[in-house]
Formats: structure tokens, sequence, C-alpha cells
């Protein structure tokens, strides 16, 4: 879908606050009558810059999770899966367009919940994937890894019964 005006395109930088609106406009058009072809091509081109912005950081966020894990396994299959979507078209039809700007809205959401605002590469918590007080931790304790060390944060150590200081 291209632009339908002679306008140029928006270069303007995607910002997180714009993408939370435009993947909030798109999913509101879930329910009730389909939206015009012209809403649909917008909120496309819209959502796509904000995919491209995202995808990178959010990128790097799962690369740092635990590779191995069914959260990491789970990310990874997401993400190539978002990126499959970035090549293909939105099919014949209003409907299919339409379902096809709905999965770019939660696409959008997924990737904003994947990313930090101040560090995009900053590292996090291999179980919640937030940033926090993070530190290494085994199962079982005194465990060794090949793998990159595995941290938590302190709410997850907590919630787990992994007393404070490093294992």
């Amino acid at each position: 879908m291209t632009q339908a005006t002679g306008a140029p395109p928006d270069t303007t930088p995607p910002g997180r606050d714009t993408a939370h609106e435009a993947a909030r406009e798109a999913l509101a058009t879930e329910d009730g009558p389909l939206p015009r072809h012209d809403t649909l091509t917008d909120l496309r081109d819209r959502l796509l810059r904000h995919i491209t912005a995202l995808l990178p950081p959010a990128s790097v966020r799962v690369s740092r999770m635990w590779q191995g894990g069914c959260d990491w396994y789970g990310a990874a299959l997401r993400l190539d899966a978002i990126r499959e979507r970035l090549t293909t078209g939105p099919g014949q039809g209003l409907a299919s367009a339409h379902q096809h700007v709905l999965q770019l809205a939660r696409d959008v959401e997924w990737l904003l919940a994947r990313t930090d605002r101040e560090s995009p590469a900053a590292p996090v918590c291999c179980r919640c994937h937030l940033p926090g007080d993070l530190q290494p931790v085994y199962d079982p304790p005194g465990e060794t890894r090949a793998a990159p060390t595995v941290v938590w944060c302190r709410s997850c150590r907590e919630g787990a019964g992994y007393p404070d200081g490093p294992h």
C-alpha cells in the first residue's frame, strides 16, 4: 500500500507515544464496520514505520534472554513472524487489509513492551525481561553454565526464594 495523496511521506522519527497512538487507533477499528481503504493504508504505513524503528532494540533485548528457555523461544518466533509480515502485503480485499493492519498494531504493542525508554540495549532480567537490580542466579545454586550468565532482578529472585547476594 502506498500513500494515496501527493503529499511527501512523513519522515519524522517515530516515538513511543505515537507508536502507542497508532496501535490504539488501528485496534479501535477491530469492532464495527470495516474502515475505508485509504484509512487502512495510512494506518499500515504508520505502523510499519514504528515496527521498523522498534525491531532492532527489541531484537537486542530478546537476544539477551536466556537462549533455550521457553520465553526466549516464544519471543524469537514472534520476532521472526514480525519480520515476515514486513515483507508481505495486506493481501487482496478490504477484510484482508484490515486483518493485516490489526496484526501490525498488535506487533507494535508487543515490540513496545520489549523495549526500554532509556536504553533499549540495557541488560534485563531473564525471567520478567525488565531492567532492575540484576544478579546472576543458577539452578541449582552453584551450577555454572557455558551459556551467557542468567540474571534475575531482585523481585524475581525474592519471588523464587533466592537469598540476596550472588550465588
